[in-house]
């Protein structure tokens, strides 16, 4: 089920040269505006298709710009110590 004006997890990770994996960390750590995780749709998040446009032609991808956020469980505890 799609909702009009929303891409999905896979649909971004395409747009934008990166994971699945990446797209949901950027969406829960708020790296992507406006993206809302629907309990209605079995707890899928949908992205405002505007918003990865935007990030697509102003150059956005997981190799150029990584959000600040630990991607590993390693790394998440190198950012504890």
């Amino acid at each position: 089920m799609t909702v009009e004006g929303t891409v999905t997890v896979s649909q971004a990770a395409r747009m934008l040269g990166a994971s699945n994996e990446t797209i949901r960390r950027w969406c829960r750590n708020g790296v992507i505006p406006g993206a809302v995780q629907h309990a209605r749709y079995g707890g899928t998040w949908r992205i405002p298709a505007d918003v990865i446009e935007g990030m697509r032609l102003k150059g956005t991808s997981a190799v150029t710009d990584t959000p600040d956020t630990p991607d590993t469980p390693s790394e998440m505890a190198e950012v504890g110590d």
